[in-house]
């Protein structure tokens, strides 16, 4: 059985979102280093992802959310 890969909620789109890794960071109560470190990794924790939605109001959305 074939199972497609959902695509995750990239750091990129939520730093072009905000337009820039500091703003990201100030936006959503995180540091910098933070942002930069789910740059590294390419992914943003779930938890983290479900409460960028709701900051965004939906403009980014958690897969299958």
């Amino acid at each position: 059985c074939f199972m497609p890969r959902i695509r995750a909620m990239s750091p990129k789109e939520v730093i072009a979102h905000y337009g820039s890794q500091s703003k990201a960071a100030q936006a959503l109560g995180r540091t910098r280093a933070a942002v930069c470190y789910w740059l590294k990794r390419r992914r943003i924790p779930y938890p983290v992802q479900c409460m960028i939605q709701h900051k965004t109001k939906g403009v980014l959305k958690v897969p299958g959310g």
